[in-house]
């Protein structure tokens, strides 16, 4: 899945503190102690130096990669970075990483202050006092930061299962009110099986597929329990998710279903597409009557009368069709994405082989930061 697009899918698992000890010290209690031609007391302060080494570099190992399998929160795409932040909590996460970065300069002190005492012992039995030595304030630090690693681990598990899109291509995202028709349309119009994820922010799923356009892949996507009912229904989750789709979308279809098993009524559908031009008034829209072919031409009018009377569309547009069984006309649908993506790959630069991304915060905090006194 290493290309999903989803910056967080690889992070490894994060260790607790008892068990990066555990791995540290069972590796170091390992080591044999030096051969060749060398007094007791030399080969038994050679062998716990290598143990005293042994530990602080597992360590160190451990804790630079789970820093480093952190992607680096300046340079993700602010989609996922919204994301990350409604699910977790990113700058407590700013703060672990910086805590468990900032602790592996004290395991480095701590070990070289131990090797400089052990070189100067006279007995024995200092080469082993001082090994343990070393191996307590090991212990110690590293349960000083059990609970960051913890928070690490429980956001790892909570960024890991976010959808992999490619926010660099171009996306078609499918509105309107539960049973329009949009998933139908994806299944229909888009790859042969269509991915289906469990969103974050709902216990619904969310579908999506692709499809080519010439050169261009283009990502649709289905967000049941997110543009379906209006905005004022929403909790916080809800809308910060809406938010974050903004970074994602480029056109939106919106899905009207004026028949008559319609969840909703024409009047609260529409109020609904006003409320998402609003909200995603940068977006090409296009508004597509499904289930056209359950009405008559008088009121297929009476709708198209309606939406200029709203001022939802201009008396000279032209509403596209789209039949329920055999989904006659999404071929329109299709042809007026292509004119879309034609115009904007002439007149716009946000199709370039990368977007621009907004930059945000530094993903570790700066050297002067009071964390790490």
């Amino acid at each position: 899945m290493g290309n999903s697009g989803n910056p967080f899918e690889n992070i490894r698992r994060v260790e607790n503190s008892q068990e990066l000890l555990d791995i540290a010290f069972s590796k170091s209690m390992k080591i044999k102690a030096p051969g060749g031609r060398m007094d007791g007391l030399s080969k038994s302060r050679s062998h716990e130096m290598n143990r005293i080494n042994t530990a602080a570099n597992v360590l160190v190992d451990r804790l630079e990669r789970i820093v480093k399998n952190f992607p680096s929160l300046n340079l993700i795409h602010p989609f996922y970075y919204e994301l990350a932040d409604i699910l977790t909590d990113l700058d407590s996460t700013k703060i672990s990483l910086g805590r468990i970065f900032g602790i592996i300069k004290y395991i480095r002190d701590i070990e070289g202050e131990i090797l400089e005492n052990l070189s100067k012992t006279e007995i024995k039995i200092e080469n082993k006092q001082f090994r343990k030595a070393a191996f307590g304030r090991y212990a110690s630090i590293i349960k000083r930061i059990d609970n960051h690693l913890k928070q690490l681990e429980t956001t790892r598990q909570s960024l890991i299962i976010l959808p992999g899109f490619n926010p660099e291509l171009p996306s078609v995202v499918i509105a309107g009110i539960p049973n329009s028709g949009k998933s139908s349309f994806i299944r229909l119009t888009t790859s042969g099986n269509p991915e289906i994820a469990h969103y974050p922010f709902t216990t619904r799923r969310l579908i999506f597929g692709h499809r080519n356009f010439e050169f261009l892949s283009v990502q649709f996507i289905d967000t049941p329990g997110l543009l379906d009912r209006p905005i004022d229904k929403r909790n916080t989750i809800e809308l910060q998710a809406i938010a974050a789709l903004k970074h994602l979308s480029d056109i939106m279809i919106f899905l009207i279903d004026p028949s008559p098993y319609a969840n909703c009524t024409l009047e609260e559908q529409v109020n609904l597409l006003i409320e998402i031009k609003e909200f995603y008034s940068f977006l090409e829209l296009i508004i597509v009557i499904s289930k056209a072919d359950l009405l008559d031409d008088i009121k297929l009018t009476q709708i198209k009368n309606y939406l200029i009377l709203q001022n939802v569309i201009s008396p000279s547009e032209s509403l596209i069709r789209m039949h329920t069984i055999n989904q006659k006309g999404a071929d329109s649908i299709l042809d007026r994405i292509d004119q879309i993506l034609k115009t904007k790959i002439i007149l716009d630069s946000k199709f370039d082989t990368i977007k621009s991304l907004e930059i945000a915060q530094d993903q570790l905090p700066a050297e002067d930061d009071p964390i790490w006194q």
